[in-house]
């Protein structure tokens, strides 16, 4: 099987799933592309890591950024969602080289948006045009995307701080069962995430690729990128389905307990870069659990389009 038999396996998993999925596969060593709305921007959720991960280590190749300096943990640095730091003490002072591991292993939104304050407004979103994803949109911070969200769930969180929801289900009568409530959070999602900080499939792919052959950055730089994508501890969708040790450098992106199921990364095979893969969807109904099995199938599939069936 190539990469073109890929196209009708790809439409056969997405037509078992209830919501809006895009998928790319791009073969590295022609260019060739095969997917489903290829060109369709989707919210990028936490795989706007990887566009943050380029900018950053394109400005420390600039000068402008080292990955020696350290950055302190604060109160005012805590961010909703995911990530370890919520958990630290404050006073801390990680690396930035810290910080962009912990962005992409752990998907650290506390990190991120320390990372961010490091760059100019709007720099990623620049970077990604002058690489040639001009539908690659980092538009807010981790911090500003979920703040969006819970205001869309209840515009009375508009003035909510972090650790402040337990103050405000008992102040808001009904909050804690809307937060709760699938349908609720997915048009939550729907309304604060369908113009902003997204991506298309295709230029997702494609940042992957170029990561994977040195183009985006020096070599050096993309070798570091790749070795901490190599990291990534979320390893059940894309890769799940992969045999043993096969290299996959990825990041997942999620929002709101499954409406938005998403990730993108490199298939090696025999230590050479042969196929990216970007998947992201919105205004899921399914279960998490299937999205993302559908995903790891996806993942499977590219797999033996190119390697060896595992016996």
């Amino acid at each position: 099987m190539g990469i073109l038999d890929l196209q009708s396996e790809i439409e056969a998993i997405v037509a078992e799933l209830d919501g809006l999925m895009g998928v790319c596969v791009r073969d590295i060593a022609t260019g060739i592309e095969v997917g489903l709305r290829l060109d369709e921007s989707l919210p990028m959720a936490s795989t706007c890591k990887v566009p943050i991960l380029v900018t950053a280590y394109r400005r420390v190749e600039a000068g402008l950024l080292n990955l020696t300096d350290r950055i302190e943990i604060t109160e005012e640095t805590r961010t909703w969602g995911s990530g370890l730091f919520n958990a630290f003490d404050t006073g801390i002072k990680p690396t930035l080289h810290d910080l962009l591991l912990m962005m992409i292993v752990v998907s650290d939104n506390a990190a991120t948006d320390i990372v961010l304050s490091q760059l100019p407004a709007g720099e990623v979103s620049r970077t990604m045009v002058e690489l040639g994803h001009a539908n690659i949109r980092c538009d807010r911070t981790i911090q500003r995307l979920i703040g969006d969200y819970f205001i869309a769930l209840e515009p009375q969180l508009e003035t909510m701080k972090y650790r402040e929801w337990d103050d405000y289900v008992e102040r808001i009568p009904g909050l804690a069962e809307r937060g709760k409530d699938l349908n609720i959070i997915r048009e939550a999602v729907n309304a604060s995430a369908s113009d902003k900080d997204t991506a298309t499939v295709r230029e997702m792919a494609r940042l992957c690729a170029q990561i994977s052959e040195n183009i985006c950055a020096s070599e050096e730089s993309c070798s570091a990128m790749l070795e901490i994508m190599d990291r990534q501890v979320l390893n059940g969708r894309l890769p799940r389905h992969l045999p043993p040790f096969t290299r996959f450098p990825h990041k997942t992106g999620t929002l709101g307990s499954g409406a938005v199921v998403n990730d993108t990364g490199i298939l090696y095979i025999e230590d050479r870069p042969v196929a990216s893969v970007c998947v992201l969807s919105r205004d899921m109904r399914c279960p998490i659990s299937a999205t993302e099995t559908a995903m790891a199938r996806i993942g499977r599939a590219v797999y033996d389009a190119y390697g060896k069936p595992a016996s």
